[in-house]
């Protein structure tokens, strides 16, 4: 006759860290959260080097002085080159 009904789970003292996810996984999952967590910087940082790569074209392409259309789509290939 403790202080603990019947069927009661005992909740751990320990903090919700990365430790407790990795003490249960063997080494694929340690392995499969690596790569979703390398996979999620790289879906948010494609966002932003496509603006960039964006911006560079319009900037090529407005910035130009004179309206030669073989020296706005030389600006532009340098900037294609440059993401390639």
């Amino acid at each position: 006759m403790g202080s603990k009904k019947e069927g009661e789970v005992k909740k751990s003292k320990e903090g919700g860290s990365i430790s407790i996810i990795l003490r249960y996984g063997d080494w694929i999952d340690v392995v499969l959260m690596l790569m979703g967590a390398l996979g999620a910087i790289g879906d948010g940082m494609s966002t932003n080097v496509l603006l960039l790569f964006a911006s560079r074209i319009m900037n090529s392409l407005g910035g130009s002085n004179d309206n030669n259309s073989e020296t706005s789509m030389s600006e532009v290939e340098k900037v294609r080159l440059l993401y390639t």
